[in-house]
């Protein structure tokens, strides 16, 4: 496990040093314009990538426990069903720009097909593979956008969308090779039943993670209708910041969903909760930290002239991020132990925040009011969730708080990983 959530944490390191690069090549060529054009179309793909989940949002329950290339088809079968909705709700919206209507459905089918497959490497605890197709498909990227922008000198957003789909597509092909070896027994029998034990139980998490994402980016489209388009990729920046803190939660949330579940220890698992709830606590806290002391000149200098009031930003959302990131662990342990439902009553209540205080902070505070809004949010979810993981974990309340202790736990895990990783 600690080799996984090192392997994970490294990756992460790595693709999000590259994603920041990327992010400053996008904000230096393409402008705070650009750069709002662009979180728009990748917010589009994320959203219908939440709509799949109906279909794969329980993938890693049931890889160990089931046939997966009938969950291979019934995932696949999923890509194409919810192609019609999610194209009505994009017109009605609109997601982003009708313009890339088309650019934005090829994506998300590739994107979706990609992220299959790495459910499937995760259920299996196939953790190095799924890493490398992460950190591949980031290279490419990256590589694509530097032959575009500075090469070929073709300084449009297309230029990024021909590279992400480019990158996504071969990430695919690899993820089929990678998971070639778990797809077997070619058999289509008994698909009807998981069929609906797959929906049924992945309903609960596509929604959970749907209304997550409106939690996350529902002030995306309050700021590009209410500040423009350009106040839209300030704020985005300043996200993107924010969130590059997840990692250490994300890298370790992974991998305790995979390890939950396959154990049938409730005790142990809570155990395993707990203990990595107050790492990433301290972990995200000395993280955000980082970037809060950063003065606003040298976001300026680093993302360019119109990038201002970013570190102020970034500080009414740290609150949040760490609320978020001990969040993490949280619905990972509901989702390991398939209590997909309390995930999305959590996110519920976090939708019922962002809604209210967006409507009434951005049109008073701007930018700030959407940062305060999105951490009101994450810290209303993290306590819903606190209170059920002390119900369900039959621990006390007093289990979760740090103590000067934790602060040496906090080094002995690190000293953990790093020795199991030699």
């Amino acid at each position: 496990m600690f080799k996984n959530i090192l392997n994970t944490f490294f990756t992460k390191i790595f693709t999000a040093l590259l994603s920041l690069i990327i992010v400053v090549i996008n904000s230096k060529v393409l402008g705070a314009n650009g750069v709002g054009e662009i979180s728009l179309i990748v917010l589009s793909i994320a959203i219908y990538l939440l709509i799949h989940e109906f279909f794969s949002g329980a993938f890693v329950y049931f890889v160990p426990r089931n046939n997966n290339f009938q969950l291979l088809m019934i995932a696949y079968s999923g890509v194409f069903i919810t192609l019609l909705p999610f194209s009505v709700l994009y017109y009605i919206v609109p997601l982003a720009p009708l313009k890339y209507f088309f650019y934005v459905l090829a994506l998300s089918v590739i994107f979706a097909f990609s992220n299959v497959h790495q459910l499937i490497l995760l259920g299996h605890e196939d953790i190095k593979n799924r890493n490398l197709i992460n950190v591949f498909q980031t290279v490419i990227l990256f590589l694509l956008l530097i032959y575009f922008f500075y090469i070929v000198k073709k300084i449009t957003v297309y230029s990024y969308i021909y590279s992400l789909f480019t990158a996504y597509l071969l990430g695919l092909i690899l993820g089929l090779i990678k998971t070639k070896k778990y797809i077997s027994a070619y058999s289509f029998l008994g698909i009807p039943v998981l069929f609906i034990k797959v929906i049924r139980l992945g309903a609960y998490n596509a929604l959970s993670n749907l209304i997550q994402k409106i939690n996350y980016r529902l002030t995306y489209y309050f700021i590009d209708y209410l500040l423009g388009t350009a106040a839209l990729g300030r704020f985005s920046v300043a996200v993107k910041l924010s969130e590059s803190t997840w990692l250490s939660g994300q890298s370790i949330a992974s991998v305790q969903y995979a390890r939950i579940s396959n154990v049938k220890d409730d005790k142990k698992a809570v155990e395993l909760t707990i203990v990595l709830f107050k790492v990433i606590f301290l972990i995200s806290l000395m993280s955000i930290a980082f970037f809060v002391v950063l003065p606003d000149s040298f976001y300026r200098l680093i993302f360019g002239v119109e990038f201002l009031g970013i570190n102020k930003i970034i500080l009414a959302l740290a609150p949040g991020i760490v609320a978020l990131s001990c969040n993490m662990i949280l619905s990972h342990y509901f989702s390991g132990m398939g209590l997909y439902k309390i995930n999305t009553i959590a996110s519920a209540v976090g939708l019922v925040f962002i809604l209210v205080f967006t409507i009434i902070l951005i049109p008073a505070y701007h930018l700030l009011g959407a940062a305060a809004a999105m951490s009101l949010s994450y810290i209303a979810s993290l306590i819903y969730s606190l209170i059920l993981f002390i119900r369900y974990g039959k621990i006390s309340f007093s289990h979760l708080l740090i103590k000067p202790d934790d602060f040496m736990l906090l080094k002995q895990f690190v000293g953990k990983i790093l020795k199991n990783h030699k």
